[in-house]
C-alpha cells in the first residue's frame, strides 16, 4: 500500500475551529498573500511578441508595442485576479511557521490528506477554469514567462529562495470553482476524511483545548489524530508526541507539557 500525501496548514485557534466546523478552507487571492512577488514573473517580451505574432498570423495585427503591452498586461492581470491560492507545507515542525502563522506557537497545525475531499481533486486546465496542486520551486531568480521548458501555470509555483524553509506546496484554483461566502472571501469545501491530524502548538493555552476538541468530538472526526507538542530541551526544535493522543478533554492534564 503506497503512502498518502499529507500536507499541513498552520493556523490560529479560531481559524482552526472555523475550518473544522465549516468543512471548508479559504483560498486567498494573490494580492492578499504576504509575498509581494506572488504570481508576478518577469515577462519575456520578445517571446511574448513571437507568440502573439504567431497566433495573430502576421505582423499586421500588431499595431505597435503600446497596444501589444496594454493588451497582454490586461489579460495577464485578469488571470492574476481570477485565482485563489491555498498554501500548505510538507512539514509540521518548522519554528518560523509556528511563529508566523500559528499565533506564535499558540495555534495548531491541521494535517490534510490531499487525496481525499475536493481541495485538489482535479488537475486540469481550461480557458477559464483550472485547479493544480504542485510543490513550490525556490530560486534566486524570478520566473521568466513564458518559458518553453515549463508549463503554462508553473510561474504560480515559483518563489524566492528565502522562503524555502516553508517547504510549501500549494493548490491554485480558479475562483469560479470555489464558493464566495461574502466580502470577496472564497473557500473550498472538503469532506471530513480529508483531515488526518491536529497538532496543538507547544505554547497552546490550556483554556483553548475545548474549542478544538468540541468540534473534533463529532463522529465525522473520530478518525483524526490529536497530538501535543513541546519545545525540545537541547535544540531549537519542536517535538511532537506522536503516540500520545488527546482523546477527551478530561484526560488532558496527564499529557500537557506546556501550560
Amino acid at each position: 500500500m503506497r503512502s498518502r500525501k499529507v500536507l499541513y496548514k498552520y493556523v490560529s485557534v479560531d481559524r482552526a475551529v472555523q475550518i473544522l466546523k465549516n468543512k471548508s478552507i479559504r483560498f486567498s487571492q494573490p494580492d492578499q498573500l504576504n509575498d509581494a512577488f506572488e504570481l508576478l514573473p518577469t515577462l519575456n517580451i520578445e517571446e511574448l511578441k513571437s507568440v502573439y505574432l504567431a497566433e495573430s498570423r502576421g505582423a499586421k495585427s500588431l499595431r505597435g508595442l503600446d497596444d501589444f503591452t496594454l493588451g497582454f498586461t490586461q489579460a495577464f492581470l485578469s488571470g492574476y485576479e481570477s485565482v485563489g491560492v491555498l498554501c500548505l507545507s510538507e512539514k509540521f515542525d518548522v519554528p518560523l511557521m509556528w511563529a508566523h502563522y500559528a499565533e506564535n506557537y499558540r495555534g495548531v497545525v491541521i494535517g490534510f490528506d490531499i487525496e481525499e475531499g475536493a481541495l485538489a481533486k482535479a488537475d486540469f486546465i481550461e480557458s477559464e477554469e483550472f485547479c493544480k496542486l504542485a510543490k513550490i520551486s525556490y530560486s534566486e531568480s524570478r520566473f521568466m514567462y513564458p518559458n518553453s521548458v515549463m508549463g503554462p501555470l508553473d510561474y504560480m509555483f515559483h518563489k524566492d529562495i528565502c522562503w524555502k524553509y516553508e517547504s510549501e506546496w500549494r493548490i491554485v484554483r480558479s475562483l469560479n470553482t470555489l464558493s464566495n461566502i461574502g466580502n470577496d472571501i472564497y473557500v473550498g469545501n472538503f469532506n471530513t476524511q480529508t483531515i488526518r491530524c491536529v497538532i496543538f502548538g507547544p505554547l497552546f493555552s490550556k483554556t483553548n483545548y475545548s474549542k478544538i476538541l468540541d468540534v473534533l468530538r463529532s463522529d465525522d472526526y473520530s478518525h483524526v489524530g490529536k497530538y501535543t507538542s513541546h519545545l525540545e530541551d537541547l535544540r531549537y526544535e519542536i517535538d511532537i508526541d506522536y503516540f500520545i493522543s488527546v482523546p477527551t478533554p478530561y484526560k488532558l492534564d496527564s499529557f500537557l507539557k506546556v501550560v
